[in-house]
């Protein structure tokens, strides 16, 4: 039997099932509670930085690129 062929067959198979055919889950069917996590929020003491790491390279201005976050972090001090 060719993939074609045998698609078919798996459609039409699909499309004969009925309500019945189908069990229902009570965790899928259970009506989704209030979230329980809260949407983090930056502290407000925070304050954002913007650094001008402009390197040449080859004749071209580029951003300076960090390895690690760390080094992002520390890139200012």
């Amino acid at each position: 039997m060719s993939p074609a062929a045998w698609t078919t067959v798996l459609h039409n198979q699909l499309l004969q099932l009925k309500l019945e055919d189908f069990e229902l889950d009570p965790i899928a069917t259970r009506q989704p509670s209030a979230p329980s996590r809260r949407k983090r929020r930056r502290p407000p003491q925070y304050i954002y930085k913007q650094y001008d790491d402009w390197v040449i390279v080859s004749g071209v201005q580029k951003w300076r690129e960090r390895a690690c976050k760390v080094c992002a972090l520390l890139r200012g001090e």
